[in-house]
């Protein structure tokens, strides 16, 4: 996987998360899922906890948007009440989200 990191994405691809900009955009995602009301305290827990992803790259993508499409698995559930799902983030935040199927469509990639 390494190798195919290094001979196939740019040396820009991975950038620094700690950027005063991604902060500012993680602020508002963690914001927009306390004002919800509607998640349990374990699932704002889950959703906020600094080993859980899914914040951060709802943040890091709405950072710069026009350029970032989130790929997840997840599947929206915008009643959900004991999990915050990435897709659920994604629509509040206008931010672009894709299946890792349609992201091997997109760049058009066979098997």
């Amino acid at each position: 996987m390494e190798n195919w990191c290094q001979a196939n994405l740019p040396n820009d691809f991975f950038k620094d998360t700690s950027t005063s900009n991604v902060i500012v955009e993680y602020a508002k995602i963690c914001s927009w899922a306390i004002s919800k009301g509607q998640y349990t305290q374990s699932a704002l827990n889950e959703f906020l906890h600094a080993d859980e992803a899914d914040a951060f790259i709802a943040a890091y993508t709405l950072s710069d948007n026009p350029n970032r499409i989130v790929v997840t698995q997840e599947v929206s559930s915008p009643d959900s009440r004991k999990r915050v799902k990435l897709p659920d983030a994604c629509i509040a935040h206008s931010v672009r989200y894709v299946n890792t199927v349609q992201m091997f469509r997109n760049i058009r990639e066979t098997f």
